[in-house]
């Protein structure tokens, strides 16, 4: 068999493991690539709570390399999160589950934000935020963030003290800080 067909065979089971996968943890989704430079089938798993913290995540990774390996004993297969420092670059294979929350990231450019409002909006239920950056031109500004439900926006929080805490101690305090629906 050709290196190519070998290729394409790994790939195929990865696809159809993924297939799989995705029915058991419908709040991720997935990316697959393989990078001919390295030589390895790459796997992105999001969002970073399940790859990070999911035990039943951990075991099937565990198992899905496992098989790989007895299969293909001369290819590599790495699983990774957007929060890798190498990441995916093209693409082959996406899958999203039906219960996936995608996290919005913004990013502000401009030097006067002094009382400024920002506000953050997302168009799903489930807003997340997984960083926010700061300089300290952001201080009195206020971070205010919300869900949109049925064409009404719903207030879910006003952070201005946050600010001020993160300017002072440089530190992110949300576990000070308590978020309601």
């Amino acid at each position: 068999m050709t290196k190519n067909n070998l290729i394409k065979e790994a790939t195929n089971f990865i696809k159809f493991e993924l297939g799989k996968f995705i029915e058991l943890f419908p709040q991720t989704r997935v990316r697959y690539e393989y990078d001919s430079n390295a030589l390895v089938h790459c796997v992105e798993i999001v969002p970073n709570e399940t790859y990070h913290l999911d035990n039943d995540y951990i075991i099937w990774e565990n198992e899905i390399t496992n098989k790989f390996i007895d299969t293909f004993n001369f290819q590599n297969i790495c699983f990774v999160s957007d929060d890798a420092i190498v990441g995916l670059t093209s693409i082959d294979f996406q899958l999203i589950g039906t219960r996936f929350v995608n996290n919005f990231a913004v990013n502000f450019t401009q030097n006067n934000l002094t009382n400024q409002p920002i506000q953050i909006s997302c168009s799903n239920n489930a807003p997340a935020m997984a960083n926010i950056s700061w300089s300290k031109s952001l201080k009195n500004t206020n971070i205010t963030a919300f869900r949109t439900n049925s064409n009404s926006l719903n207030n879910i929080f006003s952070a201005n003290s946050i600010i001020d805490e993160i300017i002072q101690n440089e530190t992110l305090p949300f576990n000070n800080f308590s978020l309601a629906a």
